[in-house]
């Protein structure tokens, strides 16, 4: 796996992750602390995934979903007798990483984004898995458990509603970082197997699957074409960004041996996501611990 401190929305946290990753190794026991939504249940088994494989001692602690707690309250953290590592996915946008009596705090934040050879800068905000994600690198870099994680370090970013508002330039970077490094694989709708079309209101099924048989076949200029006429009725439409368009017909992202694509699975997750604090904290644990034994929901 290529370092993921090397991204420039990334690097500035190079400094803060070194540090944590000290702290963590020093502590007596870790406190993973997470809500138990899918994208706290994304980060928390990033970092669990290295701590188990570096033999760090560590508790699970789930807090309620986001939809449980009132909008105003602030989460309670459990006491504990070492490091807390607190996931906060739906916090403002903060530092990224803070550290503060045996604390340490994984939060969104917002960065400017500067393409070489562009003058043009984009502001962006990074989601917490990834940075969950790059911790968990630091502290073992040859883990075989986060490494069948990698692919689900862009799942965070991909859930933000930041791409239905605008092109995100974080996940272009991060897109790009996974699919050159061969942890995820970037192909155009017809090559994904099963995609989930819920969010492509308009979109001809018919078409789609001669399309997917007729493909190979195809040369560039061929397939280009089909694709902006399987895409217009979609855009005709546009229930969904542009961006988000973009990415569900000419970049999905294939992060499964058996060709199930990132969308598509996490559609269907968070379609299954139970209501209730009981209820989803049990279903949280439960996918926590499938995703850090096998890499796959």
């Amino acid at each position: 796996m290529r370092d993921l401190l090397t991204l420039p929305m990334l690097a500035s946290l190079e400094g803060q992750i070194k540090r944590c990753s000290v702290l963590i190794n020093d502590a007596s026991i870790v406190d993973l602390v997470a809500p138990a939504d899918l994208e706290g249940v994304l980060g928390l088994v990033q970092i669990e995934s290295a701590l188990i494989d570096e033999k760090i001692s560590y508790r699970r602690r789930l807090l309620p979903a986001r939809r449980d707690v009132p909008r105003d309250e602030v989460d309670r953290l459990p006491d504990t007798d070492g490091l807390s590592i607190h996931i906060d996915p739906f916090a403002i946008s903060g530092e990224g990483l803070s550290v503060a009596d045996n604390l340490i705090h994984i939060t969104p934040f917002a960065t400017i984004i500067e393409f070489e050879g562009s003058t043009t800068s984009h502001q962006g905000v990074v989601d917490c898995v990834v940075i969950c994600a790059a911790l968990a690198n630091r502290l073992s870099a040859t883990s075989p458990r986060v490494r069948r994680l990698r692919p689900l370090s862009m799942a965070g970013q991909w859930l933000r509603d930041s791409l239905d508002a605008t092109y995100d330039p974080v996940l272009t970077l991060l897109r790009n970082h996974l699919d050159e490094e061969g942890s995820i694989q970037v192909v155009t709708l017809p090559e994904v197997t099963n995609p989930d079309l819920s969010a492509l209101e308009g979109i001809a099924a018919r078409m789609l699957k001669r399309l997917a048989k007729s493909w190979q076949g195809m040369d560039f200029n061929q397939r280009s074409q089909a694709l902006s006429e399987l895409a217009l009725p979609v855009l005709r439409e546009a229930k969904i960004s542009t961006p988000r368009i973009e990415e569900l017909i000419w970049k999905r992202v294939i992060i499964a041996e058996d060709g199930r694509d990132l969308a598509s699975v996490l559609n269907e997750v968070r379609a299954e996501w139970p209501d209730g604090s009981d209820q989803t904290k049990v279903h949280a644990s439960e996918m926590s611990d499938r995703l850090i034994s096998s890499g796959a929901f």
